[in-house]
């Protein structure tokens, strides 16, 4: 039986993308928390443990990622009405790297996210300035 959807590279990585995909404001609580728990879970698990330093720098990334979106989607104001936004420009570059299964890619997907929300809060507050 075949299917479309790729696993997991990581343990966490479902729970993650499920999170940063959400494009409904009223279920990304949700979504975060439960993408928090599984990167804090499997850091736990793996720490110290020399052989799995790419996932432990995946995670310390998607964990800061996950910051970035709880502050830019849940206390802006920038939502539409019904409580959605539009998909983020990365939706699809983390769908490949997820279907490639490669850390590497994954963990520059997650990079690109934290580059590209630190420029918009920094040309936001300019913008206030």
């Amino acid at each position: 039986m075949s299917t479309d959807a790729p696993l997991p590279l990581y343990s966490w990585e479902q729970a993650f993308c499920d999170a940063i995909l959400e494009t409904n404001n009223s279920t990304l609580a949700g979504r975060l928390e439960n993408a928090r728990l599984a990167l804090v879970d499997r850091q736990a698990a793996i720490n110290g443990h020399a052989v799995h330093r790419d996932e432990l720098l995946a995670i310390q990334r998607a964990l800061h990622g996950l910051q970035v979106l709880e502050s830019e989607r849940l206390t802006a104001p920038s939502s539409n009405v019904s409580g959605s936004v539009d998909p983020d420009p990365f939706s699809e570059l983390c769908r490949q790297a997820a279907a490639e299964k490669d850390p590497e890619r994954l963990t520059a997907v997650i990079a690109q996210i934290n580059t590209f929300l630190r420029n918009k809060d920094a040309a936001k507050a300019e913008e206030g300035s």
